[in-house]
């Protein structure tokens, strides 16, 4: 990496090398190893912040996520294919319409996805609608999910 902001890209940046580097493993066949993630320098931006001591990470929960059991092309076209569906259904969903839209969702995907399925139909809901959608009801064993809800501002 070339450069790094400590505060708002490198927890996203952590979780997507990391994630690639389990999907690169579990598609080859070979052992997972060391992850290692370096920066030619890692900086601190929002000096308001810093100066009333705000860190946004500070609440947040560590949770361990269970291994990738598979990852191939059909899993990768499933992804792709679920991602674009939210995308596009998005705007069109009403709070009403958004839990029905959520259980078509989770109803077609498997588990491992689910809670990044979750994510993405919340994160599309508020940025388009500039509002909250209603929480899913039945979230109750998605420790991942329920911890982006406690976080999330």
């Amino acid at each position: 990496m070339r450069a790094n902001d400590a505060q708002k890209l490198l927890p996203y940046n952590l979780f997507e090398f990391s994630i690639l580097h389990e999907c690169l493993s579990v598609a080859s066949g070979m052992n997972l190893g060391n992850f290692y993630y370096s920066a030619g320098t890692i900086h601190l931006r929002g000096e308001k912040d810093i100066e009333n001591n705000i860190n946004p990470w500070g609440s947040a929960k560590t949770i361990q996520m269970l291994p990738m059991q598979s990852f191939d092309k059909d899993t990768l076209k499933d992804i792709l294919l679920t991602e674009e569906k939210i995308r596009k259904n998005i705007p069109n969903l009403s709070n009403d319409s958004y839990i029905s839209f959520v259980d078509s969702i989770i109803s077609s995907s498997n588990g491992y996805w689910l809670e990044f399925y979750l994510i993405l139909c919340d994160y599309g809901y508020n940025a388009f609608h500039q509002e909250n959608p209603p929480e899913y009801p039945s979230t109750q064993n998605l420790n991942i999910y329920r911890t982006y809800l406690k976080n999330k501002k």
